[in-house]
């Protein structure tokens, strides 16, 4: 008898199509490719395959520190992996930039000191007692000039001559001293086998300009996706890939397939776009294919069919809702999430519904860390370091006058920074004596020298408990951010423990790990359950009709879905009476209403 014949499977034609769109992009000689494409659809793979092929160490560029996080990771055997500020760090250490001495130092809340330079010298008033949208808005009038290279306004020079003056670097001017570099010294532009550049909509205009430079010297790929444009405030626009891909120049490319989100969530995605160009929004919008790939994705599709549309009668049921839904989690996908490293939920909203769900969460989850935010603010400790180091330092005496604000400090900075004379020669020699003191204390803490009142008394200076003193002092070791600081990502909360390898085989049940973010902090990042809370009209979005941004921001929240997506609204915040959002009724056909209410709530 012979043996049985093995039945032929025929290969799943998604497969060779979702290769054959990879290996165009790997096998076009072109020197400027640009790939077109939604999320998760294989974008670092298709990095890693060019870059293989091309040989050599190559460079790889992106906005976000997370996204370059992942991409140093996945292409560690191929390219240097940087945020734009890392980079401009890198090049700026080799190459001392004009205006600067080669001490020069990169001090990350500059821009808090030259918004309040430009009120003492005039050039932009701010109130007393500003509130935070004020301060925003008076950095975004010094930041957004600089990233347009609008010289015209003036903004761009004095922002350099202010750096000249202290002898230091934000980065919004660390990376306009790179620009100008490269463009004064064309010989300074490094050259790579090939340069790969991830979310180029992120970029601004000075960034794509420093990215057409270093295409002088280097082939370059890069992708991007006009319905992830988030960071308008910072001057970037979708414009910057529209036009780019348009370029007769560039040879563009879609990667259609889809393989992090499930079907009904790719499905809702297009639906979102079909209705926004409805109503005239995303205009000039890109046409890129995008489908759910089902050879990897099919499982998961079958098992999340809609998406929960969840309509709470009072935000106050909206953390009970989330804690449910989380209790749920069967063991299998949390240990999944683990092993791939990526959270088991994220939890997206406008502050104002956010918060109340952290807090709850916090209580079943005891495991909760808070990841600090990545915007370093001005702190004391900097300023008397760096006075430690030169009792003359003009950075250092104008981060103690921020800190301390003496009578009479903007007349002191006006008339230093118009003299150009040191800013110690303008203050008080009382004031002087006072903080050198504590300068030349701070120096003796960094070698572990004080004792008793005097631990007390330089905490007390520094603004901060005694018992977190010797934390403090770690932190003025170093005032140059890491690697890992670079970049700008909104604040991130995440609960649960981190998960070793051999963990994730043990019986026994691990936790979810819980990532909490705010609408635009979620780009750059995925979860199997995703929870949108918020989803009522005037927080979500602000105003009818929704601006491109939000729209944006809503295509972002749902493309964060491995598995599961609730959209969850309220009736009722506090007293404020709410409707449901518009993008509800926008993605209505792959959803299923959820009421929840007094009878029915969990918990």
């Amino acid at each position: 008898m012979s043996d049985p014949v093995e039945p032929i499977v025929a290969p799943d034609p998604m497969v060779a199509a979702r290769d054959a769109a990879t290996d165009a992009v790997v096998n076009s000689p072109h020197h400027r490719r640009v790939i077109v494409a939604g999320p998760g659809t294989g974008k670092s793979t298709t990095f890693k395959k060019a870059l293989k092929q091309r040989g050599g160490r190559g460079l790889a560029l992106t906005f976000l520190r997370l996204l370059a996080d992942d991409l140093r990771n996945s292409l560690v055997d191929h390219a240097d992996g940087y945020t734009f500020h890392g980079f401009a760090k890198r090049q700026m250490k080799v190459h001392t930039p004009a205006g600067l001495s080669t001490r020069f130092e990169i001090y990350p809340p500059l821009v808090t000191l030259e918004m309040w330079d430009f009120h003492a010298l005039g050039i932009q008033k701010i109130a007393r007692n500003p509130g935070a949208i004020t301060l925003a808005r008076k950095k975004a009038a010094i930041e957004n000039p600089v990233q347009k290279l609008d010289f015209a306004s003036g903004v761009p020079q004095r922002v350099l001559d202010l750096g000249t003056y202290y002898d230091a670097a934000g980065f919004p001017d660390l990376t306009l001293r790179m620009y100008l570099d490269q463009r004064d010294y064309p010989e300074h532009i490094p050259a790579f086998p090939l340069i790969v550049v991830d979310e180029y909509q992120d970029f601004s205009p000075l960034e794509t300009a420093i990215i057409d430079q270093l295409g002088t010297e280097s082939d370059l790929l890069i992708a991007g996706d006009d319905d992830q444009a988030l960071y308008d405030w910072r001057a970037a626009t979708a414009d910057a890939i529209r036009v780019l891909a348009d370029d007769p120049g560039s040879d563009r490319h879609p990667l259609p397939y889809c393989s992090r989100c499930t079907s009904v969530i790719v499905e809702a995605v297009l639906a979102t776009i079909r209705e926004a160009t409805a109503i005239g929004k995303l205009s000039g919008r890109l046409d890129k294919p995008f489908e759910c790939y089902m050879p990897s994705k099919g499982p998961d599709s079958e098992a999340h069919p809609k998406i929960f549309d969840v309509r709470c009668t009072h935000s106050t049921y909206i953390k009970r809702y989330v804690a449910a839904r989380i209790a749920e989690i069967p063991q299998e996908d949390i240990k999944e999430a683990a092993k791939e490293g990526y959270p088991t939920v994220l939890v997206i909203g406008p502050r104002q519904f956010l918060d109340d769900v952290v807090d709850h969460l916090r209580e079943a989850y005891p495991d909760a860390h808070r990841k600090p935010s990545d915007a370093l603010p001005v702190l004391p400790v900097h300023g008397y370091r760096y006075l430690a180091r030169n009792g003359g330092s003009n950075l250092g005496w104008r981060i103690v006058v921020e800190v301390e604000r003496p009578g009479g400090w903007e007349a002191a900075v006006r008339g230093a920074l118009e003299t150009g004379e040191a800013l110690v020669s303008h203050l008080d020699p009382a004031f002087r004596d006072e903080h050198l003191a504590v300068a030349a204390l701070l120096a003796r803490g960094l070698k572990g020298e004080l004792v008793g009142e005097e631990r007390q008394e330089l905490a007390a200076r520094l603004r901060v408990p005694v018992e977190d003193l010797d934390k403090t002092l770690e932190l003025a070791q170093e005032t140059e951010p890491t690697e890992e600081e670079e970049g700008v990502q909104e604040q991130v909360d995440t609960i649960g423990p981190d998960v070793e390898p051999d963990e994730m085989a043990d019986a026994t049940p691990l936790q979810p790990t819980i990532t909490f973010t705010s609408l635009v902090g979620a780009k750059g990042l995925s979860a199997a359950y995703v929870f949108v809370v918020g989803c009522s009209n005037g927080h979500f979005p602000r105003r009818l009709p929704p601006s491109d941004v939000e729209i944006c921001e809503f295509i972002v929240a749902l493309s964060r879905t491995r598995k599961a997506c609730h959209l969850v609204s309220c009736a009722y915040l506090g007293q404020e009476a709410l409707a449901p959002s518009d993008f509800l009724t926008w993605v209505r056909g792959q959803t299923i209403i959820r009421p929840i209410n007094k009878r029915n709530v969990p918990g």
